[in-house]
């Protein structure tokens, strides 16, 4: 919801002016994004997957494929990761997923209890979906 300096208007009004109903988000917690993203993929809906994506999303899907990933951080031990996504060309459409799920019902979800997100179980950010 911030102005630009220049034109003093928010990406919101612009969005508006093209025709698109843009709100802001929520909440911008990266545990709660990713967990909206997450979720349908965990879940079955009359013996369905909880979320399809259309083949023709061809960017998408190379995002939720691996594309949209966390960077190994160089240690010695254990593996470990990054708390943020590497960024780059995929992190811009995987972001963008989330917040979508998130704004589309995923966050109602998540906090139809008042307490759900406190004891909410997240996904470990060590944890690698493709190991």
């Amino acid at each position: 919801m911030q102005r630009d300096a220049i034109y003093e208007t928010t990406a919101f009004d612009h969005l508006k002016t093209l025709g698109y109903n843009a709100r802001p988000t929520v909440s911008n917690d990266f545990k709660i994004r990713r967990e909206a993203g997450a979720s349908p993929m965990g879940r079955m809906i009359m013996g369905k997957p909880g979320i399809l994506v259309n083949k023709k999303c061809l960017r998408l899907r190379k995002a939720l494929s691996g594309g949209y990933h966390f960077k190994r951080v160089q240690i010695s031990g254990e593996e470990r990761y990054k708390d943020s996504p590497n960024k780059n060309e995929h992190s811009h459409i995987g972001d963008a997923f989330m917040y979508c799920l998130l704004g589309g019902g995923e966050h109602r979800a998540l906090t139809r209890n008042k307490n759900m997100l406190k004891g909410m179980a997240t996904a470990n950010s060590d944890f690698d979906v493709f190991a």
